[in-house]
């Protein structure tokens, strides 16, 4: 097991799971790695906000007593938990000076789903401020003068840094699939409503979703087993690719990422074709950026008592938010159940391509990318699966995510098509 240790971040959590559930691996032996990985890694990229170190070695001596037909998927798994979600007898800090010292009362859901699942977590990571734009400490691990994204900041960071074999984040706009593209990562976002949301603190009760990050599309199978247990495998559905046209700024190098994949599902039996969004996509945009601003400035009503405290870009956010009738939200609510609806109907069998961010990661910390590219989807709270670039071409040696998307129905086959382009990719 030693071996595997000192390469575990090649193997992926798959990998690491079975050898866990099958007691070749010992689950103190791979804590105790990720915290020294830790140790060594993140005074740079600064990923982690808290390490529960002896909750975590506690656990994970516990998970090597478990007898083997009691073992869970993800028996024994360290994992990253962003810093808006609840640990009992932590403090959840949400990236702002803000919040109050007193520690969590109860775990949020999605961390005891894992937990029952065997998997431990072993610390909090860097969020963005309450989720949104203004960045917190961390760094690409890529490349430390670029952003790693936000709002799953940390989460991606820890992940891409083989610091930890899982993370969870969450998106309201585009914040756990362009940290996952930025860094070079699979990102996973379930549809909305999949995972429960108590224990988190939100921002968009109607946008809130939750995700994880995995070095491997395995472990991402894994992690959509868990919602919805071991169904078989669906026929190939038709492919959409969407180019979005001039006025979305996409960079030219995300578009020759986005044909090279069209191609390679091509070669994997796929009917692949083009398809025009723009239309639909700048009107759920535009809905998408009046429901999250009415939500927030109510869900978050405490900081507006405390506007001058908080980030520029939240301010205004919740600034915003105040001005818009109750009227007016409910025809963007309205609209967007029909948007939804419609595109269902029309595309009940068909997954889309499209580019994850407008390019690879900026340069610079000051602000976290544009979330122009996961609105639309975000909106309609479908699943979408980050397929991050193994081999980097760009001349900047920064990946360029390209994103699966699709109805609800479908995000199995999300993974399925990941899965191919991965064997591809060997």
């Amino acid at each position: 097991m030693e071996k595997t240790l000192e390469c575990y971040n090649t193997l992926g959590l798959a990998t690491l799971a079975r050898a866990l559930r099958s007691g070749d691996a010992s689950a103190v032996e791979l804590v105790e790695y990720c915290i020294s990985r830790i140790h060594d890694l993140d005074p740079q990229i600064q990923a982690w906000v808290e390490v529960f170190e002896q909750r975590a070695k506690e656990k994970a001596k516990e998970a090597d007593r478990t007898p083997a037909d009691a073992r869970g998927p993800l028996h024994g798994i360290p994992f990253g938990v962003k810093d808006i979600i609840d640990v009992a007898g932590f403090r959840t800090g949400c990236g702002s000076n803000l919040t109050s010292g007193h520690s969590a009362v109860a775990t949020g859901d999605v961390v005891t789903a894992l937990e029952q699942c065997g998997a431990i977590a072993l610390g909090k990571t860097v969020t963005t401020e309450f989720a949104y734009f203004q960045p917190g400490p961390t760094r690409n691990p890529l490349n430390y003068k670029h952003t790693p994204g936000g709002s799953s900041s940390g989460s991606a960071a820890a992940v891409a840094a083989g610091m930890v074999p899982l993370a969870i984040g969450t998106q309201t706009a585009a914040s756990l699939i362009r940290p996952a593209a930025y860094c070079g990562v699979y990102g996973y976002v379930a549809p909305v409503g999949t995972w429960s949301t108590k224990g988190i603190v939100g921002l968009s009760s109607s946008l809130d979703s939750v995700g994880f990050f995995s070095a491997d599309i395995e472990g991402i199978e894994i992690i959509e087993k868990i919602e919805t247990g071991d169904t078989p495998r669906k026929e190939k559905p038709r492919v959409l690719t969407w180019i979005p046209d001039h006025t979305f700024s996409c960079e030219s190098t995300m578009i020759e990422r986005l044909l090279e994949i069209s191609e390679e599902l091509t070669g994997q039996g796929y009917f692949v074709d083009q398809v025009e969004l723009d239309e639909e996509a700048n009107a759920l945009i535009e809905n998408h950026s009046t429901i999250m601003a009415y939500e927030a400035c109510r869900e978050r009503r405490e900081l507006l008592k405390q506007l001058d405290s908080v980030s520029e870009p939240l301010a205004e956010l919740l600034e915003t938010g105040t001005a818009i009738s109750t009227s007016r939200y409910l025809a963007a609510k309205k609209e967007t159940y029909n948007w939804r609806k419609r595109l269902t109907d029309r595309f009940r069998d068909t997954i889309f391509l499209a580019p994850s961010a407008l390019g690879p990661a900026p340069i610079g910390l000051e602000t976290t990318g544009s979330p122009i590219m996961s609105r639309p989807w975000q909106v309609l709270g479908w699943p979408t699966l980050n397929i991050p670039e193994t081999v980097v071409k760009t001349s900047s040696h920064l990946p360029r995510g390209i994103q699966l998307i699709g109805p609800p129905n479908l995000k199995k086959s999300l993974v399925q098509a990941a899965i191919l382009l991965n064997q591809d990719a060997k």
